[in-house]
Formats: C-alpha cells, structure tokens, sequence
C-alpha cells in the first residue's frame, strides 16, 4: 500500500530562508523539517494500491487552472500556540489556491471522504511532539519576522509518503503542471 496525497511543493530555499533563523535561536529545537520536502497539502488521500495511485494519477490529470503566486503571510502553531505540536506558516486567503484545492477535490471524488475537515493550508516547518520545553513562540515570532514571501504556483505534485522513526520521506509519484 502507498500512503498518497497531492501538495504544493515549497521551494527548498524558501523553506531554508524561514526555518534558518529560526534554528539558531537558544534552547531546545523542534524537529525541524527537510527543506527539500517542504509542501503545502491539498488533499491527504491515504493508503491506495499501486492501482489506485495509477486511477488517481489520471484524475488529477482533470484539473484546469493556470499558474499563480501564492503568499505565505503568517506563522502559528496547531493545534493551538498553547498546546503546540506543529510549527507552520500559512498563506493569505486567495481564490486561486481555494479553486485549484476544489478543482482537485473535484477530480479525485470518488476517492475522498465526504465528511472531510475544514481545509486549512498551511506548510508545516517543524514539529514538536508537545514537547513543553520548546519556546514555540519564540520561534513563531522570529519566522513572522521573514514574512511574507511569494512563492510562484506552477505546479502540484502527487507524493508518496514514507514514515521512518527519524523522519518522514516524501518520493514524488507524478507532477501536474498548472495552465497546461
């Protein structure tokens, strides 16, 4: 089985420019993430056969929207900043990134969960395992800081994931061009 969702890929230099800072500050870290495998998830579709990665793979090849810039505008915590596990960024609103999140919503039907949770974008910088010691808002403050940034959207990306007790492994199934 393959553990399979569709994202944005974030350009690793951008991921570097914010998680950089932010490493350097004193005290005990997050486990921060591999830049190179930065993402911002559309849709999660979990374990699928090689099978239905292949029906899924030419769903997605459905979606019709062009190229556009997105902007990642603020930094937080989930679940909460009193009670955090993750350290993200989020993007401004913007119809675009909610019209290619429908689009592939649309395309993939039959393959997700009709009682899915609100859609929340956001890229996940570093992970804290609820670890208490770790000054979350110290590096909330000091990501804000390097916002916001625009990142051009020209493409989404079908992954499979791989979890491994150091980290997770993200191998790209197949590409979608945007506009094409």
């Amino acid at each position: 089985m393959i553990r399979a969702f569709a994202a944005l890929p974030i350009p690793p230099d951008i991921a570097i420019d914010l998680i950089g800072p932010a490493s350097q500050l004193p005290g005990d870290q997050p486990r921060w993430v591999d830049p190179a495998t930065a993402h911002l998830t559309l849709v999660f579709l979990g374990s699928l056969t090689d099978d239905d990665v292949a029906e899924v793979g030419r769903s997605l090849t459905e979606v019709r929207q062009g190229p556009f810039d997105m902007q990642l505008a603020t930094a937080d915590a989930f679940p909460s900043r009193k009670s955090p596990r993750v350290v993200v960024v989020e993007p401004t609103p913007a119809s675009e990134l909610r019209r290619l999140y429908e689009a592939v919503c649309s395309s993939l039907a039959g393959w997700l969960p009709p009682d899915r949770r609100a859609y929340r974008p956001h890229v996940t910088l570093a992970r804290t395992k609820g670890r208490r010691d770790i000054h979350t808002s110290n590096i909330i403050r000091t990501i804000e800081t390097l916002l916001p940034r625009t990142i051009p959207v020209s493409e989404f990306v079908l992954y499979r994931s791989r979890t491994e007790p150091d980290r997770a492994y993200y191998d790209i199934i197949k590409t979608f061009r945007l506009g094409e």
